[in-house]
């Protein structure tokens, strides 16, 4: 989570203040699997079958 609030602030022009925000803002995308980072295989949804 650490990591996550740190990319947060750094994209974000590293503004003064606010680290509550960043840390809240990366706890809610971890709970929600929102990171903005690509999904490994594992975590993608399941497709319909062509076969039907």
């Amino acid at each position: 989570m650490r990591l996550l609030a740190y990319q947060l602030w750094n994209a974000s022009g590293q503004p003064d203040g606010g680290e509550l925000n960043f840390w809240l803002e990366a706890e809610t995308r971890l709970r929600t699997g929102i990171t903005g980072e690509k999904q490994s295989v594992a975590q993608l949804p399941e497709t319909p079958s062509a076969e039907g």
